[in-house]
């Protein structure tokens, strides 16, 4: 799964006999479609009914199944930190990192990029209280770096109260040290203000400023 599988998958297995399943485009459902097809599944031909896959065929042969669409709502995607998944990890005795993600999909279509197979359409919102309950936890159990994975962090007029969050995590508990994000590709004064709060409560890792290319053909 990931970005660097390929659409166009028809030779793929050809190609690559180590792999069996290709996952396309979102994978969370797909994901755990499989792992319960896998119960009973004798061979590899009884995913080929599990849409979102690319699946090995007799003689190398790609069975592509039908796309399956992406998750419009994203809080129904159990948080992996609010659930307890990740409890008894945290009795080790080392130093954590933790990703977060907040909305999903980007308004823009560069070409070099497929962030998540979403680019250029509608940013969907992870909804109610959840991320600042994840920031809540960040803290309280003492994540040391925090890196967002938004396409374009600050987009959003709620990115100004999740920036609040983060501050105020760090004042109480005095974690996460340090935060990264990709920013909104179109910079401007609000990106540049957000950097500056995160900035001045030595939190931000850097601003980031997007740039396509400095060559005149292109």
């Amino acid at each position: 799964g990931g970005p660097q599988v390929p659409v166009r998958s028809e030779h793929f297995f050809e190609e690559y006999p180590v792999v069996d399943l290709l996952v396309h485009y979102e994978g969370e459902e797909t994901f755990a479609d499989i792992l319960r097809r896998r119960l009973d599944a004798p061979d590899n031909l009884g995913y080929a009914t599990l849409p979102g896959l690319s699946v090995r065929g007799p003689d190398n042969t790609c069975i592509k199944t039908e796309r399956r669409p992406n998750v419009k709502d994203l809080s129904s995607l159990p948080s992996p930190y609010l659930t307890g998944l990740f409890d008894d990890m945290l009795k080790q005795p080392y130093s954590f990192q933790a990703c977060q993600e907040t909305h999903r999909g980007c308004p823009y279509s560069c070409t070099f990029c497929d962030w998540g197979s979403a680019t250029y359409t509608k940013v969907r919102s992870v909804e109610g209280d959840r991320v600042f309950d994840e920031i809540e936890w960040f803290g309280r159990n003492k994540i040391e770096f925090l890196q967002n994975c938004d396409a374009n962090f600050g987009i959003l007029k709620r990115d100004d109260a999740i920036v609040d969050a983060l501050i105020a995590a760090k004042e109480n508990y005095g974690y996460p040290k340090k935060f990264r994000a990709s920013y909104a590709k179109n910079s401007n004064e609000k990106i540049f203000r957000l950097c500056r709060k995160l900035d001045a409560h030595d939190l931000t890792k850097g601003a980031m400023i997007s740039l396509q290319s400095m060559d005149d053909d292109t």
